[in-house]
């Protein structure tokens, strides 16, 4: 995957290793979050293309992803059936409910 300059139709930064399944693009418009079929997940600044942290913790691929209102947690869904809560800027788990 990469992520794009849409208005300057050019790539900012390619986003390298497995397969992205998820994406999901913060409230503040300027972060994305990749997901992958391993397990891990990337927070992206746009902008620059800087990686922001990463997250890593479920068994299997992230199927779901999605960002708090604030832009400050994120919850992914594992196909494991684990859902997890993060700290978006230190990738830190706050929480896990597992089935």
């Amino acid at each position: 995957g990469r992520i794009w300059d849409v208005r300057a139709q050019r790539i900012i930064a390619p986003l390298a290793g497995v397969g992205k399944t998820v994406v999901a693009i913060f409230p503040d418009g300027d972060h994305v979050a990749v997901a992958s079929e391993k397990g891990q997940a990337e927070v992206w600044y746009g902008r620059t293309g800087e990686l922001v942290t990463e997250i890593g913790g479920h068994r299997g691929a992230i199927t779901a992803m999605c960002i708090f209102p604030g832009g400050g947690r994120i919850l992914t869904v594992g196909e494991d059936g684990t859902s997890m809560v993060w700290d978006a800027k230190r990738g830190k788990e706050l929480a896990r409910l597992v089935p």
